[in-house]
């Protein structure tokens, strides 16, 4: 028997890269040089809005409302759902931990994941090992290969940490209807909704202008790395003055 031989093409050696500053600092040619570029770049873009303590923002982070309720465990129904959704083959986080082994895990294995997740959610805190993550720099078509601005980051979340927010989002939508908290105008990340619906909504507010015989005014922003900067702090507050406390 004859065996084919597949000849597989040598990988093209990853070029040096340095940073696009003026002047150009200087060229990173070792794995543990281009680390360090991309990870002083990184830090640079993704600096966050000026994060100093504000008192009064402090106190209604930490002030809880005078009620609470108990919040519903997870079930392993639920979690085993979550879990074949996800995709069996895609590449682990920092901890090395795949779709496919929580999927072959006993159903002890199973019981001690939900433990976690919902003593993740009963006290509010999230593990730091699950906020961890592994960034992969992946080269934007047509770039500069030696230029670190010329690379998006990946970043290859642990599974555990995915299955929690599914099962945390999959609560959120279900039990509290997005007309009491939502905008109805929100289509971004919001299941059913897509950029084409927002353009016949757009759309139909303009021909609606042209037959009242009305001017109809549009301005579109794009704010420059808008998530990188985000107010992280002013978001936490906003998501607690908007959901409901359960």
């Amino acid at each position: 028997m004859e065996t084919d031989q597949i000849q597989k093409k040598a990988a093209d050696p990853a070029p040096p890269n340095r940073a696009n500053t003026n002047p150009p600092s200087p060229w990173a040619k070792s794995d543990t040089e281009k680390t360090n570029v991309f990870a002083r770049h990184l830090t640079e873009v993704y600096k966050p809005h000026d994060d100093t303590p504000d008192p009064e923002i402090t106190r209604k982070l930490t002030c809880r409302p005078s009620y609470s309720e108990t919040l519903r465990a997870f079930t392993t129904g639920k979690l085993q759902g979550v879990d074949k959704h996800l995709h069996p083959r895609k590449a682990p986080g920092p901890d090395q931990i795949t779709t496919l082994m929580i999927r072959k895990l006993p159903q002890e294995g199973i019981k001690a994941i939900l433990h976690l997740l919902d003593a993740t959610t009963r006290l509010g805190y999230w593990p730091r090992s699950l906020k961890r993550t592994r960034v992969i720099m992946i080269l934007k078509p047509g770039k500069d290969p030696t230029d670190v601005t010329s690379y998006r980051p990946i970043s290859l979340l642990p599974v555990l940490s995915k299955i929690l927010e599914e099962l945390l989002l999959s609560r959120i939508t279900k039990d509290l209807p997005s007309q009491t908290w939502m905008p109805s105008h929100q289509f971004g990340f919001r299941k059913g909704h897509s950029t084409i619906h927002q353009c016949h909504r757009l759309t139909d507010i303009i021909l609606k202008a042209f037959e009242d015989q009305k001017y109809c005014p549009t301005v579109f922003l794009d704010v420059n790395q808008a998530f990188d900067k985000v107010w992280h702090t002013g978001l936490l507050l906003k998501i607690k003055q908007t959901l409901p406390y359960k």
